[in-house]
C-alpha cells in the first residue's frame, strides 16, 4: 500500500535481475518462441489470425531484452505501439494452433519462462527490496525463506524461496509480453492475488514520483471513535481508507476488499487507541531514558518498535503486516 520508488539503488536491483534473466532465459525463450511461430506458420488447418499471432510473437523476440527491465512509464507506449494490434479474444482464444487446448497467453507466458522466474529467480530480489508483506493489503505476510543446499559443483550455497504470489499490474492474460517484465511484478499474498485475476488495478508499486510514494491514509472514522469511547467495545470501530488520487481508493477496495479485512482488525486499532490514553509525553520520555542502552547500537527505532508496537518510518511500511494502518492511526490520534 505504499510505493517504491525507482531510486539508482532500485534500479540496480533490477539491472541484476535482467542480468540474470539474460543469462538463465532469454535462449531458451527465444527457442520455444521460434518453434511455435514454426508450429503456427504449419498448423493445418490455420488460424483465420495466424499472421497476427507469428507477428505477435517476433515483437517479443525482438524487444525481449527491452521488456525485461521495462519502465512502467512505457508499458503502455510498449502495448500501443508493439502489440495492441492482437484482441483479447484472441489472446484467450486456443485457435493459434489446430489441436492445442493451451489458449495464446498462456503459450506465452509458458515461453517466457514465467514459472522458473517465479519459483527460482525472483524471491531474491523481493528479499533485497525489504518486501515482507502483500503490497496490496498489508496485512499479511510475503516472506522469502532461505536454506542451505548443495550445488551442482558441490559445495553449499543459499537458496532463497518465496512464499508469496505475484500480481502483475498489468496483467498476464492481457498483456503477456510483459509477464516477467521486473517492474509489472507485485508480491502479493494468496487473497489478494485472487481476487484480483485479471481484474484492472490502478494501484502499481512503482513510481518515479516520491509525490506519489504514499497514495493511501488509513483513518478511524470520528463518530464511531466517540462512540468507541463511550462503550469500550471495539466491534464500534471503523478503519476508513482514503486516498487523495482520483479513483483508486474505489478502486483498491472494490479489487482487494480492505474495508471487509479491517474490519476484523479493530482490537489492532484499539490497541493504538490505549496507548494514545495512556502515554503521555512524559511517560514516553521516561521509557525511552530507562531502556535507550538496552538496544544494539542504541536503535532509536529499535526502542520507538519497543514502546508503540510498530516500525515508525514509512520506509518500513513493507516490513510487517499492518504497519500502515498503525502508523495512520497513530499520527491522527496525535501518539507520534
Amino acid at each position: 500500500m505504499k510505493r517504491i520508488l525507482i531510486t539508482p539503488q532500485v534500479q540496480a536491483i533490477a539491472d541484476e535481475y535482467y542480468d540474470e534473466i539474460i543469462a538463465k532465459e532469454k535462449q531458451k525463450t527465444i527457442s520455444k518462441l521460434t518453434q511455435r511461430i514454426s508450429e503456427i506458420q504449419n498448423s493445418i488447418p490455420q488460424s483465420p489470425n495466424w499472421k497476427l499471432y507469428v507477428k505477435y510473437l517476433k515483437k517479443i523476440i525482438k524487444h525481449y531484452d527491452e521488456l525485461i527491465v521495462l519502465h512502467p512509464r512505457f508499458f503502455k507506449y510498449y502495448w500501443m505501439r508493439y502489440f495492441f494490434f492482437l484482441k483479447d479474444t484472441d489472446l484467450d482464444s486456443e485457435s493459434w494452433k489446430a489441436g492445442t487446448k493451451q489458449k495464446f497467453h498462456e503459450m506465452v507466458v509458458s515461453a517466457m519462462g514465467y514459472k522458473t522466474v517465479r519459483s527460482e529467480i525472483i524471491a531474491p530480489y523481493i528479499q533485497r527490496l525489504n518486501i515482507r508483506v502483500c503490497v496490496n493489503c498489508n496485512s499479511d505476510y510475503v516472506l522469502s525463506t532461505e536454506k542451505r543446499v548443495r550445488l551442482s559443483t558441490g559445495k553449499y550455497g543459499v537458496e532463497i524461496k518465496g512464499r508469496f504470489q505475484l500480481d502483475h499490474f498489468w496483467a498476464k492474460s492481457k498483456y503477456p509480453f510483459l509477464s516477467i517484465s521486473f517492474f509489472n511484478l507485485q508480491p502479493s499474498c494468496g487473497f489478494c492475488n485472487l481476487w484480483k485475476k485479471d481484474k484492472i488495478g490502478k494501484f502499481n508499486l512503482y513510481t518515479d514520483f516520491y509525490q506519489k510514494i504514499n497514495p493511501f491514509l488509513f483513518v478511524l472514522d470520528k463518530k464511531a471513535l466517540l462512540t468507541y469511547l463511550l462503550k469500550s467495545n471495539s466491534k464500534l470501530l471503523h478503519v476508513e481508507l482514503h486516498s487523495k488520487e482520483r479513483g483508486l481508493r474505489e478502486n483498491h477496495e472494490e479489487i482487494f476488499c480492505i474495508d471487509d479485512i479491517y474490519k476484523l482488525l479493530n482490537d489492532e486499532a484499539e490497541e493504538i487507541i490505549w496507548k494514545a490514553k495512556i502515554y503521555s509525553n512524559s511517560f514516553i520520555g521516561q521509557l525511552q531514558n530507562w531502556f535507550k542502552n538496552k538496544f544494539t547500537n542504541n536503535s532509536e527505532k529499535d526502542l520507538f518498535r519497543f514502546i508503540f508496537g510498530f516500525y515508525p518510518g514509512l520506509e518500513d511500511v513493507h516490513k510487517r503486516p499492518l504497519t500502515k494502518m498503525k502508523q495512520d492511526i497513530a499520527k491522527q490520534l496525535k501518539l507520534v
